[in-house]
C-alpha cells in the first residue's frame, strides 16, 4: 500500500502535467488567435486592394462604356503541350473574319523548344512556366498569356481561353453574336465576362483540396469562387485582375499554390474580390454590389446580420461543379435593373466550352470524333468551344460538314441527328441532304462538286 508521501507525489506529478498540458493549450491558443488575426488582416488589405481597383478601373471603364461597337476584336489565348492538335481547325474558324470581326491568337506552350507548326511558332509567348497537371504554374501561365495579350492589343475587348484538346463548336459568326449581342439598332452592345461560377464545393475532394487551402491562406471565404477553367473576360476585367496584384502590394497567386487546379479558381474569386460576382449572382457595376464580399472578411455570408446560403448550387450532375446546367439565357437574362434602367451585368454565368465531366471530379471525359449528342447538348446549353477531343480523332472535312449545318440553321442552332464519329454514315448523309436543299434554295449546283 503505498504511503501518504508517495500520493501526494503522485498528485505533485498529476498537478505538474496538468499544468503543462494547459499551458501547452493556451499556447496554442495565442498561436491559433495570432493566425486568425493575420488571416482577417490578409484578408482586409485584399478587399482593400480589390475596393481601389474596383472605384480605379471598373466603376470609371462602367462610366465611360457608353455606346455601341462597330467592331467586335477577340483575343484567343490558347495554352499547350508542344502542339495545337486542332491547328487547321482553328484556322478555317478564324477565316470567317469579316470586316466587323477580328479574332487574335496568343498561345503559352509547356514545351516552346519542341513546337514545329510555324502558325504556333508566330504566337507563342516569350515565357514558358512549363507547367504540371493541377499545379498553380497553370494559373500563372493563364495570367501571363492574359498579360501579354492586354499589352500587345489595346484594341481587344474580350479574351478567350482555350486549351489544346478544345475546338469551337460554333461559327465564328455565330460565338461573335452570344459574345456581343446584338441591340435592337443593329449594333453590337458591349462584351461580358462568361464565367459558369459556384461558391460551393462539389464533393469532397473539391472542399478538401481547392476550397479550404484558399481559406487557410488567408482568403476571405466570402471571395472564394470556383469555375469552368476556360473563361471569357472582358478587357475591363482582364486589366482589374491584373491590377490587383499591384494594388495588394505581392502577387496573389502563391496564395492558390496549395490548391489543386487552382486555374478553375484564380479569376472566380478575383472577380469576387472586386465585387463583380457574389452569393446573390454577377452584379450590376456599382458600389453596392461589392457588398457580398467587399463588406465582409469574417468567413461569414451575411445579408441584413443574418447568414446566408448561397442558392447557386442545388445540383450535382454532369458539370463538376456541381452546378445546374446551364442555358442560354431567356429573354430579360443578363441584364437587371438598377434605377428603373435596364443595364447589362458584367458577368454572365455561362460555360464558355462545354465538356462532362462525368464520374471523374479529376478530369472531364475525353472524346473522339464529333460524337452528335456532345455537340447537341454543348450547343443547346450555349456554348461556343467543346473539350476533351482527342487529338487526330476530329476530321477536317467532319467538323467543316457540322459548320455549314450550323450556319445553314442559322439562330436555330444545331438540329441534325448524327453527326458524328458514332453515327456512321448517318450523320454525314443528314448533313449532305440539308446542303443540298440549301443550294437548291440559292439557285446553286446539287451534285458531288457543290459539296466542298
Amino acid at each position: 500500500m503505498a504511503s501518504f508521501r508517495d500520493q501526494l507525489a503522485g498528485f505533485k506529478g498529476l498537478r505538474a502535467s496538468l499544468e503543462k498540458k494547459e499551458q501547452k493549450d493556451a499556447a496554442m491558443e495565442r498561436k491559433n488567435e495570432a493566425a486568425r488575426l493575420a488571416s482577417l488582416r490578409l484578408g482586409q488589405r485584399l478587399v482593400k486592394a480589390g475596393r481601389f481597383i474596383r472605384n480605379s478601373i471598373l466603376l470609371k471603364r462602367s462610366e465611360a462604356s457608353g455606346g455601341c461597337i462597330k467592331k467586335r476584336r477577340m483575343g484567343l489565348l490558347i495554352l499547350i503541350i508542344d502542339s495545337l492538335p486542332f491547328e487547321p481547325l482553328w484556322r478555317e474558324w478564324m477565316q470567317r473574319q469579316n470586316g466587323a470581326t477580328e479574332v487574335k491568337v496568343w498561345i503559352h506552350a509547356k514545351h516552346p523548344d519542341k513546337v514545329t507548326s510555324p502558325w504556333v511558332l508566330e504566337k507563342l509567348i516569350p515565357r514558358s512556366f512549363c507547367p504540371a497537371w493541377g499545379s498553380v504554374d497553370i494559373t500563372r501561365a493563364e495570367l501571363e498569356l492574359l498579360r501579354v495579350a492586354v499589352e500587345d492589343a489595346s484594341d481587344i475587348q474580350l479574351f478567350l481561353f482555350a486549351s489544346e484538346s478544345c475546338i469551337p463548336i460554333q461559327p465564328l459568326d455565330t460565338a461573335v453574336k452570344s459574345l456581343f449581342p446584338v441591340e435592337t439598332s443593329g449594333t453590337s452592345s458591349r462584351p461580358q465576362s462568361w464565367l459558369h461560377f459556384t461558391d460551393k464545393p462539389n464533393n469532397g475532394y473539391s472542399n478538401q483540396q481547392q476550397f479550404e487551402p484558399l481559406v487557410k491562406a488567408g482568403l476571405p471565404s466570402t471571395c472564394i469562387w470556383k469555375a469552368d477553367q476556360w473563361v471569357a473576360l472582358t478587357r475591363p476585367h482582364a486589366e482589374a485582375v491584373l491590377a490587383l496584384p499591384k494594388a495588394f502590394g505581392e502577387d496573389l497567386w502563391p496564395m492558390f499554390r496549395a490548391a489543386s487546379a487552382s486555374d478553375e479558381m484564380y479569376f472566380p474569386t478575383c472577380l469576387a474580390l472586386l465585387g463583380e460576382i457574389g452569393p446573390s449572382g454577377p452584379k450590376v457595376v456599382t458600389e453596392d454590389a461589392a457588398s457580398s464580399c467587399l463588406g465582409s472578411v469574417d468567413g461569414s455570408k451575411k445579408e441584413g446580420g443574418l447568414e446566408k446560403e448561397s442558392t447557386l448550387t442545388k445540383s450535382t450532375t454532369g458539370t463538376g461543379l456541381g452546378i445546374e446546367e446551364s442555358m442560354p439565357p431567356r429573354a430579360g437574362e443578363g441584364v437587371v435593373n438598377a434605377g428603373g434602367k435596364e443595364q447589362q451585368q458584367p458577368v454572365l454565368r455561362r460555360r464558355l466550352t462545354y465538356c462532362c465531366w462525368g464520374d471523374s471530379p479529376k478530369s472531364p471525359e475525353t472524346y473522339e470524333g464529333l460524337p452528335s449528342h456532345v455537340l447537341e447538348r454543348g450547343i443547346r446549353e450555349g456554348s461556343l468551344l467543346g473539350r476533351k477531343f482527342k487529338a487526330g480523332t476530329v476530321k477536317l472535312e467532319e467538323w467543316l460538314a457540322h459548320m455549314r449545318a450550323m450556319e445553314g440553321k442559322g439562330d436555330e442552332g444545331f438540329h441534325v441527328q448524327g453527326v458524328g464519329k458514332d453515327s456512321g454514315n448517318a450523320g454525314q448523309d443528314a448533313v449532305g441532304r440539308q446542303a443540298k436543299k440549301r443550294r437548291r434554295e440559292e439557285g446553286g449546283p446539287t451534285g458531288p462538286q457543290g459539296d466542298a
